[in-house]
């Protein structure tokens, strides 16, 4: 059986970017990467509710899981153990050894250091250890000059924990990209025509609602669906963040950078080397110099548009005058993500239909219809947001929050995406509002890892 987790996850002998939250497939495995039913959810299954989870009847009476349930967060066998809100995990490792045996709990400094956008492993100040870089900063981000003109759109209504009791609150994620604002220079470089931001998070402030390719606003759409009928209330979508560099597969990243290049202080020998490095990651490329640079990136594939990315970013300190990519991440990042750890959710938000309508995001087509935009009035950590699939994600991979960061973003096929607002979970997040704005995040959530789910 290949060394998959079944949501789509790939294994630790894959290559994980933590900067945008992606991962790939070595070579040599991935001919040995079974196919996934990301749509089964629960049907095929009989059912049955407990503490506000579904789980299936057979495997709650204690039937043996099957081979692809062996990893399942379900009790198995007869004995179920509860962990902060009280849903049931596996007993016994992914081996499926005979009797069990009790998972470990996940450090809280693991945690935080798997979702901060801050490398705490790098020596001196983590500041300059910033994951929108792929190197140590070469200056403070705030001193980057960025002229912006435009207006963000209006904030979503502060509401409080208990005004979501009772609901289903499935993640939208998504770049951590600025809307609203005009994006004139950067890095005192002017853009050959002004960059118009459409992201992200305050797209939902915006237009009640959230952009998506197709596949995935028709997944999300079915998923809607699905929640609603399992659950019977209302879905609520919670804007996700996704990593720090993860609007390079937008056009928030290579778009203002392409529109840099006319105007950066540049010799013709330099472009020319900055070109043959360019031309050294991508193949074919048509030059920075190009008048229709920004319409061939626009046309080609994700994986080139990163190339090019990631090669001009290469060259900075090596190419006098080539525009820095940091600078660019910088200025397309909302200013209330930029430091918010990965996959932390809650400050945007709405309630969604299951429809879908055509958006005016030059990227995503598709938008996931809502109602009301209203959000908790920060970013809260996903154990604290999503505390179910936190504890979900730690019995599948125990201590190694590293990988609960792309199945996050992805969903679970055997598991409800997403946290049922239950009594108890309003209680926990209110308390660990209340403890943040008296004690800092950090301490915060430590203790929220220990009261809610015994992990220190």
């Amino acid at each position: 059986m290949a060394d998959t987790d079944g949501m789509g996850v790939l294994a630790a002998q894959d290559n994980y970017d933590p900067g945008t939250g992606m991962a790939y497939p070595t070579a040599e495995r991935r001919a040995d990467m079974p196919s996934i039913n990301w749509g089964h959810g629960f049907d095929n299954l009989a059912h049955m509710t407990w503490n506000g989870l579904t789980y299936p009847d057979r495997l709650m009476q204690g039937e043996e899981p099957s081979d692809t349930e062996s990893m399942i967060p379900w009790a198995t066998g007869t004995a179920l153990s509860t962990i902060g809100s009280g849903a049931p995990f596996a007993l016994r490792n992914a081996a499926g050894a005979a009797g069990g045996r009790l998972l470990q709990p996940t450090p809280p400094s693991a945690i935080r250091q798997a979702s901060s956008v801050f490398d705490f492993n790098k020596p001196g100040d983590p500041q300059m250890w910033h994951r929108i870089a792929n190197r140590k900063l070469d200056r403070p981000l705030d001193s980057i000059p960025v002229e912006l003109s435009g207006e963000a759109p209006t904030p979503a209504t502060v509401i409080d924990p208990a005004t979501l009791e009772g609901k289903f609150l499935m993640p939208l994620p998504g770049d951590p990209t600025r809307r609203g604002t005009i994006i004139n220079s950067i890095d005192d470089v002017p853009l050959s025509k002004p960059f118009q931001t459409q992201g992200g998070r305050s797209y939902i402030d915006d237009l009640q609602g959230f952009a998506n390719a197709d596949t995935a606003a028709t997944t999300a759409s079915r998923r809607v669906q699905r929640l609603q009928d399992m659950f019977g209330t209302d879905v609520v979508g919670s804007y996700l963040k996704m990593g720090p560099q993860s609007a390079d597969f937008s056009s928030h990243t290579w778009s203002p950078l392409a529109r840099m290049m006319p105007e950066a202080p540049m010799t013709r020998a330099a472009r020319s080397d900055l070109n043959e490095a360019i031309r050294g990651e991508v193949g074919k490329f048509p030059g920075v110099g190009s008048p229709n640079l920004e319409q061939h990136l626009a046309a080609s594939p994700d994986q080139y548009r990163k190339g090019f990315i990631n090669a001009v970013e290469k060259q900075r300190g090596k190419i006098e005058g080539v525009p820095d990519v940091v600078a660019v991440r910088y200025a397309a990042t909302d200013p209330a993500l930029l430091n918010a750890p990965t996959n932390s959710s809650g400050l945007s938000m709405t309630t969604l239909t299951g429809k879908t309508s055509p958006s005016t995001h030059r990227d995503y087509p598709v938008h996931l219809e809502g109602e009301g935009s209203f959000g908790l009035g920060q970013m809260l950590p996903r154990e604290v947001m999503f505390s179910d699939l936190a504890q979900y994600f730690n019995s599948r991979h125990p201590t190694a929050p590293d990988r609960w960061l792309r199945p996050m973003q992805l969903g679970p096929a055997d598991h409800p995406y997403g946290q049922l607002a239950t009594p108890k979970w309003v209680d926990a997040t209110s308390k660990y509002q209340e403890n943040a704005a008296k004690m800092g995040g950090a301490a915060a959530l430590d203790k929220y890892l220990l009261d809610n789910f015994g992990w220190k």
